[in-house]
This record gives structure tokens, sequence and C-alpha cells, in this order.
């Protein structure tokens, strides 16, 4: 009886061991997101003139614009202004002669025919920032980008999220 008794006792001993250490399960969670286009709040920018351009120029700062964006994607602006019925009405801002250039985390305004500060102008500023990924799987290249409308360009590319990551610089 007392041998009987020891192979339990040695048996379960045996089965905990093998609940505590011989079995073991491990999750593993991947989690894959599509790259995200970032789109600014409507801002009110002070252009300052610089006399060695010729040009009213604000520099706009955001993290979000990587070397991928610089190499792949594009950082669409947009000029908007409040129309009589009280609604934002937003265009490109190439149609009113204002030009952009992006680098890794920055974008500079650059207008040649005045100061966009609302106060003088009227007009409020806009960008989408779009990573390559997004414009190849929307079969868009980065000429065919640059002529849409901002609703066009959120319609394509829904699910946009805000960046937060954005500073105006004077």
């Amino acid at each position: 009886m007392r041998k009987l008794k020891i192979f339990f006792l040695a048996a379960i001993v045996i089965g905990f061991a093998s609940l505590t250490t011989g079995c073991k399960k491990t999750y593993t969670t991947n989690v894959t997101t599509a790259d995200s286009v970032y789109s600014s709040g409507w801002l009110e920018i002070t252009t300052s003139y610089v006399a060695s351009d010729s040009a009213y120029e604000a520099t706009i700062t955001n993290s979000a614009i990587t070397q991928a964006i610089v190499s792949d994607g594009i950082v669409l602006p947009y000029l908007g202004y409040i129309s009589s019925t009280n609604d934002t009405v937003g265009e490109l801002a190439s149609e009113d002669g204002v030009y952009t250039l992006f680098t890794v985390g920055s974008l500079q305004v650059i207008s040649p025919y005045g100061d966009l500060t609302y106060a003088n102008s009227g007009y409020f500023f806009r960008y989408v920032i779009v990573p390559g990924s997004v414009l190849s799987t929307n079969n868009l290249t980065k000429q065919e980008a640059k002529s849409l409308s901002y609703t066009e360009i959120t319609k394509l590319t829904s699910g946009s999220k805000t960046s937060s990551a954005t500073s105006i610089t004077q």
C-alpha cells in the first residue's frame, strides 16, 4: 500500500510539473495597418516677405513628412475661403500661384503674388500628406494626385487621420 501511495504522489508531482513547464502556449498578435494619410485642419498662416525671393513665405513643420514621403509620397497644398453661404471652399493652392516645397519634417509655402496671412488675404491653408503606398494602391501618380481637389483626394484616401504634429514658423 505504501508503494501505491508513493506512486500516486509521484504521479501528482510529475503532473503538476508538466503543467507548469511542459505545456506552454504562446500568443503572437501581429497588427498590420496601412500607411496613413495625414490631413491638417484649416490653418491661418502668416507669411512674411522674403526680399531675396521676392515672395511671401511660411514654413510648416510636421514630423509626418518623412524621408519615405519625400521619396515616394506627396504633400498636397490647398487654399480655402469662406463663401457667402458660410461654407469653406477649398481649391488647390497652385491654382492661385502658391508653391510648396517639402523636405523631411517641413513644408515651405511660397506666394509670389501676395501675403497669405488670413487678415490680408482671407485664405486658410490646409495640406494633405499622402504616402507612396497609398498613391500606388489608388493607381495614382504624383502628377495625377497634384490635380485632385481636396474632396477628391479625401474620397480616394478614406480613413485619413489628422496629424497632431504641426507647427508653423513665421
